[in-house]
């Protein structure tokens, strides 16, 4: 009778070496990529993003609806910012981030992607009328320099 344990060892090893092969390896050079993808996503910073535009009248303001989210992380939030032509920069255009510059216009916040009508009234105000979830909103906002002010806002039921 010969002994086959030697030969039984050997295929061992080698089925062992396979798998370190196929598995260990690859999590050698995945692990750093794995690695600079999380902590560039955690340091990124602004993921806010501009999902449409309506610019005013003679077209020294342009008003944004803006989509921020962090992913898995929270559900979302849409809002509106206020760009100003002084600023010197052409303005952000749909997928875009918002300039730093862009002022946030209070008080109009929706549920992420909503979807807002901007209607221009004057070079310096205009109304809004956004949905979130069974409620519409209405608000009238009137520019001043770099700042504005939300008024006569309407909640109504769907």
């Amino acid at each position: 009778m010969t002994n086959n344990n030697g030969a039984l060892n050997a295929l061992a090893k080698i089925i062992i070496g396979g798998m370190i092969l196929v598995f260990i390896i690859p999590l050698i050079f995945l692990g750093p990529l794995a690695f600079l993808f999380i902590v560039g996503s955690i340091f990124e910073g602004d993921s806010r993003r501009v999902n449409d535009t309506y610019v005013s009248p003679s077209g020294i303001y342009q008003v944004e609806s803006i989509n921020d989210s962090a992913g898995a992380m929270d559900q979302g939030e849409s809002f509106l910012c206020l760009e100003f032509i002084e600023d010197g920069e052409e303005y952000p255009v749909e997928g875009d981030k918002p300039s730093k510059k862009a002022v946030e216009i209070d008080d109009i916040h929706g549920r992420y992607a909503a979807e807002y009508e901007v209607e221009w009234i004057s070079d310096d105000s205009f109304t809004v009328t956004w949905n979130d979830y069974d409620n519409e909103y209405i608000a009238d906002v009137v520019i001043d320099g770099r700042s504005c002010t939300v008024t006569n806002t309407q909640t109504t039921a769907k």
